[in-house]
């Protein structure tokens, strides 16, 4: 069965972001890695572009979401500081779904840290040509994992992992994304792992 995924971006209000970090750190997080099929968690930093917060869920099947243990955390079941903090969050997108290149992939972690990681986010685009691509750009931008938005009809998302620290842009897949559907691509975003304050 192929991987699934749970990808957020968020943007928390200026006055907020200590409490945001708090939240994620103390609550959100742990209660995900709680749940069976939650296999990698990584928050990360937007380096270029908007918003600034990305969380990224590796799922052991995008069927985790509609498990009891998931819905016993989340939506109306929720916590009154996750209802609380979360009203305060601007520029929110939210995507779950599965992986379609390769389909077993998660984020690999050297020494506890995530790489630096290009997300693309494309709508509109024909899905057989998306993982045809995927493919072929594997090897030249990095480590390459493509999804299918169950949430959003017609967008997909890229994740790049690139090997060197300051390496890569995904600049090769976006202009051969551009290429095949003009105006497909709506968000590219360079992020770097979210480094945990200690508390």
């Amino acid at each position: 069965m192929a991987k699934g995924i749970l990808f957020v971006l968020m943007e928390p209000v200026p006055i907020n972001e200590e409490e945001f970090n708090d939240w994620y750190d103390l609550e959100h997080v742990p209660e995900r890695a709680a749940v069976p099929g939650f296999e990698v968690l990584q928050r990360y930093v937007c380096t270029a572009g908007f918003p600034r917060y990305m969380a990224l869920y590796d799922l052991e099947s995008a069927d985790v979401l509609d498990g009891d243990a998931y819905r016993a955390i989340g939506g109306e079941n929720s916590s009154i500081w996750t209802k609380r903090v979360t009203r305060s969050v601007r520029g929110h997108y939210r995507m779950s779904g599965m992986q379609l290149y390769p389909g077993d992939r998660v984020t690999e972690l050297v020494e506890g840290q995530a790489k630096r990681l290009t997300a693309i986010i494309c709508r509109g685009m024909d899905e057989t040509s998306l993982v045809e691509r995927a493919s072929w750009q594997d090897a030249d931008d990095g480590r390459v994992r493509l999804y299918r938005n169950e949430e959003e009809v017609g967008d997909h998302l890229f994740l790049i992992e690139h090997a060197a620290a300051t390496g890569g842009t995904g600049s090769g897949l976006v202009a051969a994304l551009e290429e095949m559907t003009p105006g497909g691509v709506v968000t590219v975003n360079q992020y770097a792992a979210y480094w945990r304050r200690d508390l």
